[in-house]
């Protein structure tokens, strides 16, 4: 019986060094996929243009949505054609994997000195990092089907989701 064992164990140590050769061969496309973040952060990118503008504050009132860009980035889309990206200095972490923050603020905007705190689907706090100033963002203008160009066409549902 001892001796079968042996068989099978030997049996299993090779198939985990086959699988494990082959597992930087088999993952070898995954890597050139972007990642879910990566295509969030490009379909922002290609729906906004920078304006040059700086806001230290924004209020609350005009803010819609937020979506979590990367570690360091908040993508914040507003009730009109405008939107605020938000490129904070240092990486916030488990930002990008919680895809969830809280703050507090009594003034009724939200400022670039104002610290958020990343929280995870059970509510516990995990990291609190100092947001930056709000670059504007503009909607960049899309011809319409009938030739016209229309700015103001709302087509952030593909962004929306985690």
């Amino acid at each position: 019986m001892k001796r079968m064992f042996r068989n099978v164990t030997g049996l299993f140590t090779l198939s985990a060094l086959a699988l494990a050769l082959a597992a930087p061969v088999m993952g070898a496309d995954d890597d050139n996929k972007p990642t879910r973040l990566e295509k969030r952060k490009a379909a922002v990118m290609e729906k906004y243009e920078r304006t040059g503008e700086v806001k230290r504050c924004v209020p609350l009132r005009e803010l819609r949505s937020s979506s979590i860009l990367d570690e360091k980035t908040i993508f914040f889309r507003t009730n009109n054609a405008r939107g605020y990206l938000v490129e904070m200095a240092n990486r916030c972490p488990r930002l990008a994997f919680e895809e969830r923050f809280a703050y507090k603020t009594s003034l009724g905007s939200l400022c670039s000195h104002d610290i958020i705190t990343v929280i995870d689907s059970f509510g516990r706090d995990w990291a609190s990092c100092g947001l930056a100033d709000f670059q504007v963002m503009k909607r960049r203008e899309t011809p319409a089907e009938d030739g016209t160009v229309d700015s103001d066409a709302d087509t952030d549902a593909d962004t929306d989701g985690k």
